[in-house]
């Protein structure tokens, strides 16, 4: 045993799930849906553990479940195991000698190791059950026959939170829903997996599930962006652009000085300053551009930054302005965007006019 778009094109899904999506919203940082998941099936055997999460495993299943090591009681631990239990998730020949000496029932992975799933995959038996704000669940079929049978996530990838299978299929995303929906049934306070079902809700136009989930996500997250951005995302596609304008507000005041988001930061930016424009206040909107974006040569002001830039320029009135932005904007947008392209040039004519 072990020791103690549409609005939200597929692509658009792809972006924020791989690289926006992997947000702290769990303040404490630790895996209490894997917890809620591991209680509520009643569960036994061992659980392969990181260091960093023992002391709230040992307390929340012990003794139904033996957890590996604590970093909180390092005294406990020689340093030779907490090295194991650091290195088991990343090394392949550590993996395979923690799995051949205690054969655990099942591991929990901190979800920023995202080359997990090919280290893993050597090791077949393990499967995917379970994903919350902090790590990934795997489960030994062999020994979890049932549970593996129930809950095993085949529709999504669960570390990046992406959609598995062909975009153009629309079970694709029903299969994917159905697994965010019985994760959160379990475990109603995820924030990635919440988040997740609501914008695959938008992907099929469904506002009014995306905004519930959102008022239930900003109830336990109010102080995240990715709540607020779902909802403002949700009353934007439903044409509530006041509402919408103040949403996008309010995700953009909550955005930390991180990578993820000042990754989010342009999106939210280019929303809130076309919601302006719906609701007729195309100079405020105007204003709110050039404060955001000074300096269209900087790094990391792509095309998507400059067509936003221009059809706020030319709604405003600043139509010399708005007609450059664009002619900048078709330089860098790929040719793979055809119906962008097109649209430019559709906005570049009639400017000409």
């Amino acid at each position: 045993a072990l020791v103690l778009v549409s609005i939200l094109p597929f692509r658009y899904l792809r972006e924020i799930f791989n690289t926006r999506c992997a947000f702290p919203v769990c303040a404490r940082g630790l895996p209490e849906g894997a917890v809620a998941f591991l209680n509520q099936a009643g569960a036994t055997g061992d659980v392969l553990n990181h260091p960093n999460e023992g002391g709230y495993l040992e307390w929340e299943l012990y003794p139904r479940q033996k957890i590996f090591v604590d970093l909180q009681t390092p005294f406990l631990f020689p340093d030779g195991a907490i090295f194991a239990a650091d290195q088991a998730f990343q090394d392949p020949v550590v993996l395979a000698n923690l799995i051949g000496t205690y054969a655990p029932a099942f591991l929990l992975v901190p979800n920023q190791l995202r080359g997990f799933p090919s280290l893993v995959a050597s090791f077949p038996d393990y499967v995917p059950v379970f994903v919350d704000d902090a790590g990934v669940l795997y489960a030994s079929a062999s020994r979890n026959p049932e549970l593996v049978a129930r809950h095993r996530l085949r529709a999504i990838e669960p570390f990046a939170l992406d959609v598995m299978g062909p975009p153009d299929d629309p079970q694709t995303f029903a299969r994917a829903e159905a697994e965010l929906r019985r994760m959160n049934e379990i475990h109603p306070g995820g924030g990635r997996t919440g988040v997740f079902e609501g914008v695959l809700a938008l992907q099929r136009g469904d506002t009014d599930t995306a905004l519930r989930r959102a008022d239930a996500l900003l109830r336990e997250h109010g102080d995240r962006p990715e709540p607020n951005r779902l909802r403002a995302d949700a009353l934007f596609l439903a044409e509530r652009f006041g509402e919408a304008v103040e949403a996008y507000r309010l995700a953009i005041d909550r955005l930390g000085s991180d990578a993820r988001s000042l990754a989010q930061r342009p999106y939210l930016e280019s929303r809130l300053w076309a919601s302006l424009l719906e609701v007729g206040r195309p100079d405020e909107a105007y204003r709110a551009s050039r404060a955001a974006i000074p300096d269209i040569y900087a790094p990391g002001v792509g095309y998507n930054e400059l067509v936003a830039l221009g059809r706020v320029a030319l709604e405003s009135g600043h139509r010399a302005e708005g007609r450059r932005l664009l002619e900048f904007a078709l330089q860098k947008t790929p040719h793979s965007e055809a119906q962008l392209r097109m649209w430019i040039q559709q906005q570049l004519g009639a400017a000409a006019q």
